[in-house]
């Protein structure tokens, strides 16, 4: 770059997007402008600095080491700006602010409720928007402060995350279910037994069961019902309808209506992750929210790792 060349930052942070996003399809999708425009962009700005900012491998676009640097030099720029609206957000703590939440409802809604009471009485100042959904937030695309959820990023989301808690999990049944079909005594007896089955379980695998105590051959049970909310879950549980994985904080909610059984086949704890926009001078709003979160989730049996 010759000095003085003059050097558009609208491109600067729109290379920063693309490099996050990992294609031009996908920066195009999220910043909802047309691919040619971004591709025209990024090349003015390579020419600007007489420099190649990206390889292409197929679709994907990976940094070079010049690109690399630059990217390095913009998170610390745009971090600076982030913390500036931040302090500026904090300097006025006396206008009323809001923290926008996504919190997932296969958690469970107590802990939900509970959760954002405190921080209210906590934080008098802080309104609370909270969307309980259990869809992927894309924090670089959707207006949200802080998303919690359940398992890690997906979709190539590069905003920082933090493991909240991770939940022990196990199998459960009613009473009226096993004074009906008995309780299974191995972890095969469940190919033989009505199974309640929330299909993110049945993608992690946690269904995938040995055919016979001395069989090392798995296979997917027979589900006799297949659903997508714990809530759900729980409730065809505590109907007698069968076995179930359910968290112990979620089954133990109900007062001992469901027993717990299997014990010798521990399943992986369900991990719980926060994932908010800024890597660096987090908002008071966030840090007391996610405090609580913690202190809340100690109430709860938890897993260790």
């Amino acid at each position: 770059m010759q000095k003085g060349t003059s050097i558009d930052l609208n491109a600067i942070e729109l290379f920063y997007r693309i490099a996050n996003s990992g294609s031009l399809a996908e920066a195009s999708r999220r910043l909802r402008l047309p691919k040619s425009t971004l591709s025209r962009q990024l090349a003015a700005l390579e020419l600007s600095l007489n420099s190649t900012l990206f390889s292409r491998k197929g679709r994907h676009l990976a940094l070079t080491e010049t690109g690399r640097l630059l990217y390095n030099h913009c998170e610390r720029i745009l971090g600076d700006v982030d913390a500036a609206v931040v302090q500026l957000s904090e300097h006025h703590a006396n206008i009323r602010s809001r923290l926008h939440l996504s919190l997932p409802p296969d958690i469970g809604v107590n802990w939900l409720a509970s959760s954002i009471i405190a921080y209210m009485v906590d934080n008098p100042g802080v309104d609370v928007y909270a969307d309980v959904t259990n869809r992927w937030i894309d924090l670089l695309e959707e207006p949200y402060d802080l998303s919690i959820h359940i398992g890690g990023s997906t979709g190539g989301d590069v905003r920082p995350a933090q493991l909240i808690a991770q939940l022990k999990r196990g199998y459960f049944v009613s009473k009226n279910y096993s004074k009906r079909n008995g309780i299974p005594k191995h972890i095969s007896d469940l190919h033989r037994h009505d199974c309640i089955v929330h299909e993110a379980q049945r993608r992690e695998g946690l269904w995938s069961i040995i055919l016979s105590p001395d069989s090392a051959e798995t296979k997917d049970v027979k589900a006799r019902v297949t659903v997508n909310n714990t809530s759900t879950v729980r409730e065809l549980a505590l109907s007698g309808g069968g076995v179930v994985i359910l968290t112990e904080a979620s089954a133990q909610s109900n007062r001992g209506a469901l027993v717990q059984i299997l014990h010798d086949w521990p399943i992986e704890p369900l991990s719980i992750y926060a994932t908010y926009r800024w890597k660096q001078h987090l908002p008071q709003k966030i840090k007391s929210f996610l405090d609580i979160l913690r202190k809340q989730l100690k109430t709860y049996p938890v897993g260790g790792g």
